[in-house]
């Protein structure tokens, strides 16, 4: 298996960690508002707000937005069901693909013995996991949930259903 308890664990302690930088760099910024407002001095007041508001959606968008998906993803594919698929593997994506918040690698398996184009079924490996030791044209079981990759394991191949 690819995922353990400790993703989430290391993910949220990240999250927190991203997330403490977000509220220090906040903090000078709306220290420069209050006093802004209080001395009145409009000019201040409305450009600190503004590097503040700009900081807090830079850093979010950036930093803590990714973790929170990743997060759901790590939570959603502890639960529901999985299955496993086997095949051989026709084809290993090399550039990142950018889906629901998270960057996967894609993996396409092919089911029928044949190798007809309608057997080819899509799979995605998280970015963030080693990638298995496996080639084009070996034969494969991968367990998944949904589409989402949970663990790659080899298939003998005289017992390739495939």
């Amino acid at each position: 298996m690819l995922y353990s308890a400790d993703d989430a664990i290391r993910n949220q302690a990240r999250k927190k960690r991203e997330l403490m930088i977000l509220f220090l760099g906040t903090l000078p910024l709306f220290i420069l508002v209050v006093a802004g407002f209080a001395v009145r001095l409009r000019w201040l007041a409305c450009a600190a707000l503004f590097l503040m508001l700009s900081w807090m959606i830079f850093m979010y968008d950036m930093r803590v937005g990714p973790l929170q998906k990743y997060g759901h993803f790590l939570s959603e594919i502890q639960e529901g069901l999985s299955h496993d698929t086997r095949g051989v593997l026709v084809r290993i994506g090399e550039s990142p693909v950018f889906t629901e918040g998270v960057y996967f690698r894609e993996i396409i398996l092919n089911i029928y013995k044949d190798r007809g184009e309608d057997g080819e079924r899509r799979f995605l490996l998280d970015c963030g996991k080693e990638m298995p030791d496996f080639k084009v044209d070996d034969y494969v079981v991968i367990h998944s949930h949904g589409v989402y990759i949970l663990g790659i394991s080899p298939l003998e191949t005289d017992n390739a259903q495939a």
